[in-house]
């Protein structure tokens, strides 16, 4: 039955008497419980730290959170200087003009027909006039006013009488190309402005007479040479004596060249006022 043991399991049971003891096991003695007082700094600062790590975490959570929920900032244009313009170059100054050459009254005309130079030899009288005119120079000068030029007229008695009440006349203008030739030349036959009365010359004789011409700066004709502006004075005489047929004569007036043999140089506007000493006088021809 199956209730039953056998005398075979019975015979294979251990009893009680028979199982042998466990061996002895060594004893261990139990580790000595460690103090509070060893512990308790150790685990401080682990706790410190976990706590300050904590805290450095949350803060850059927050942060990221706020700069992720920021607007976007605005983005300003970057101020610039305003762009001026280039200023235009400035053009260099033109050199200054070389000084004028001397000027030469016989190398530019003054007049449009231009004077021959015989006609700038020494006047001789005509034939069988009894009556010699010309002028000696002694100085120009310039004022801010007036051109004044000082002389010796000088007469001459060729005749066989003696003249009486003879009138000398003059002036002073200026030599221009624009003006006709008549105009600038006296005339036998034009009255000028009387600077002498002479009672008597008798025959054979002569006479000086100190003369001052003046002619105002505003009627002065300058003419242009070059970068100068220049004036050529001339000098017009006439003498009127009773049964004679008035004389006239022109001279021009001019600077001394600066070599022998030149000629004589017309003065310029552009200096200041000042007295000219070594002048020069051509007859212009015998217009007698």
């Amino acid at each position: 039955m199956d209730g039953e043991p056998t005398a075979e399991s019975a015979s294979s049971t251990p009893t009680a008497e028979s199982t042998p003891p466990p061996p002895s096991q060594p004893e261990i003695a139990p580790a000595a419980p460690t103090s509070a007082s060893e512990d308790g700094p150790g685990w401080a600062l682990w706790l410190a730290a976990l706590v300050a790590a904590l805290a450095v975490a949350g803060g850059l959570f927050a942060f990221l959170r706020r700069r992720a929920n920021a607007p976007a900032p605005a983005i300003e244009r970057p101020l610039t200087r305003p762009v001026e313009p280039t200023p235009a170059p400035t053009p260099e100054a033109a050199p200054a003009p070389a000084p004028a050459p001397p000027l030469s009254l016989g190398e530019t005309p003054i007049s449009p027909a231009p004077i021959s130079p015989a006609r700038l030899s020494s006047p001789t009288p005509s034939p069988g006039a009894p009556l010699s005119l010309s002028a000696q120079p002694v100085r120009f000068s310039r004022t801010m006013m007036n051109a004044t030029f000082a002389c010796r007229i000088v007469l001459e008695n060729r005749g066989g009488s003696a003249w009486e009440d003879i009138v000398v006349e003059a002036d002073l203008v200026t030599a221009h190309g624009a003006v006709p030739i008549g105009d600038q030349l006296a005339d036998p036959a034009t009255p000028l402005a009387s600077v002498h009365d002479v009672a008597a010359l008798p025959a054979g004789e002569s006479m000086e007479l100190a003369t001052d011409v003046r002619l105002p700066l505003q009627q002065v004709r300058p003419i242009r040479q070059g970068s100068a502006a220049v004036y050529v004075p001339l000098l017009r005489l006439r003498v009127v004596t009773p049964g004679m047929a008035p004389v006239a004569q022109t001279y021009l007036i001019g600077q001394l060249p600066d070599r022998p043999g030149g000629r004589l140089r017309p003065f310029r506007l552009d200096e200041i006022p000042q007295v000219y000493q070594a002048i020069g006088i051509r007859a212009l021809g015998d217009q007698a």
